[in-house]
């Protein structure tokens, strides 16, 4: 279990740099990013997805490194994002339009 744990951190690391933001928009950690994957996925789910480097392309597609995100979007802007990702989650409409968003300062 160490040895895959090391392996997601680098795949994550290599991936997204030191942080990201979920498909949530929240930012994680590459090691709480790392640990959720493994707390929600067996060993034998990540076989069934090809392995472990398709298991994780496939989870953590919808994912962006944080300096990205943080470098196209504002403090405000992504929080919107945010609002508006748990809304979608809860099944809610969206909170903000586009439009609003890129409105933001």
């Amino acid at each position: 279990m160490k040895e895959l744990r090391q392996k997601t951190i680098e795949w994550l690391r290599e991936k997204f740099g030191k942080e990201l933001y979920n498909d949530l928009c929240c930012k994680q950690t590459i090691e709480d990013a790392a640990n959720y994957f493994l707390e929600n996925t067996s060993a034998d789910e990540i076989e069934e997805m090809g392995g472990l480097d398709y298991a994780l392309e496939s989870w953590f597609e919808e994912y962006t490194p944080a300096e990205e995100m943080e470098t196209m979007y504002n403090e405000k802007q992504i929080e919107m994002f945010q609002e508006n990702a748990c809304a979608w989650n809860e099944g809610r409409p969206h909170v903000y339009t586009e439009e609003e968003i890129w409105e933001a300062e």
